[in-house]
């Protein structure tokens, strides 16, 4: 019997034959494709994961996540890959960056 209470069968040559699948797990069920169903239930007690595929737990995710509300701030310097920040808005204190249209209108060019 396996780890989620399947039975294998095995033919008179020996070989193992078509996996049977037991009762479901409490409250959770099998799908047709193989999915889980977890009936809105909560997956609890995830450790923290160790591999890239792993599952996150919520306090790890939001450990290492930027916050909408600001919790939580960059670390190290912000690289987009020859990608644009696009929709910035025009500044309101000395500290906020600004975008061109606001360089340009707000600004002009020296001559030397």
């Amino acid at each position: 019997m396996g780890i989620f209470n399947e039975h294998s069968t095995t033919s008179k040559s020996g070989q193992g034959g078509k996996q049977i699948r037991g009762a479901p797990g409490v409250g959770f069920k099998f799908k047709k494709n193989g999915d889980f169903d977890l009936q809105n239930k909560k997956i609890v007690n995830i450790a923290n994961p160790s591999c890239f595929n792993d599952s996150v737990n919520y306090m790890t995710m939001k450990a290492q996540s930027l916050l909408l509300d600001g919790t939580n701030h960059m670390t190290s310097n912000l690289n987009t890959y020859g990608h644009s920040i696009e929709n910035l808005k025009s500044p309101t204190t000395n500290r906020h960056a600004v975008n061109k249209e606001y360089v340009d209108s707000n600004y002009t060019t020296k001559k030397y």
